[in-house]
């Protein structure tokens, strides 16, 4: 049986039997005015198990992960929308991701260096939370 739980605010067009990428045209899905009042460490949860080992391997808390946000949304570039699931066989969300170019300190040459994230979210049913799929350097 194909489990078919949308934890997302956004619930159109799943197809839990689809094979690869499952790509939501016509976004952002959540506007920016919808996700800026959420950002805040308690209203963020680390959704996926990668999620949380990015968070863990770039050193990267909640608070950063609101910063990572907000500036994705101010300054970033919206890449596309796209389903997402936790887990082979779990829940589902339609998530936004976003490129943005942030300032930090690299300390293997100790200099600021620009370093493009790659963050994708969605906002849950009740309009409450914001589950982080993805946030980590581009390409890593």
């Amino acid at each position: 049986m194909v489990s078919c739980i949308i934890l997302s605010r956004y619930q159109q067009g799943l197809n839990p039997t689809a094979q690869g990428r499952q790509k939501i045209a016509g976004g952002p899905l959540y506007p920016a005015c919808d996700v800026m009042p959420l950002l805040t460490p308690e209203r963020i949860t680390a959704w996926t198990r990668g999620c949380i080992q990015d968070l863990q391997k770039w050193s990267m808390d909640m608070e950063d992960v609101a910063a990572l946000l907000k500036l994705a949304l101010l300054e970033g570039r919206y890449q596309d929308s796209e389903w997402c699931r936790q887990k082979p066989d779990g829940a589902w969300a339609a998530c936004d991701a976003y490129v943005v170019v942030e300032r930090r300190l690299n300390e293997a040459v100790g200099q600021y260096l620009n370093t493009e994230f790659y963050l994708k979210f969605a906002i849950n049913k009740t309009g409450q939370v914001i589950l982080v799929v993805s946030s980590h350097p581009s390409g890593s």
